[in-house]
């Protein structure tokens, strides 16, 4: 019975609609647009973040001698 729910949950994926796999767009033919400013201001913020973790890392494996 559940496996009969969740089939009729199951939606079919956007690229059902192509019979071949051949006429499907490939990612390198879609449109990308490029990111707005708010898109970029995350990625260097978790960029930013990400460097700052792992100098932090660093520096607490240094003070507890695990890297000498």
């Amino acid at each position: 019975m559940l496996v009969r729910k969740s089939e009729a949950a199951v939606s079919e994926s956007p690229n059902a609609g192509w019979s071949n796999s051949n006429n499907a767009p490939t990612p390198s033919q879609q449109r990308r647009l490029p990111p707005t400013p708010k898109q970029r201001r995350m990625g260097n913020r978790i960029g930013i973040g990400v460097i700052l973790l792992a100098l932090a890392v660093i520096v607490l494996l240094d003070h507890y001698h695990v890297i000498h």
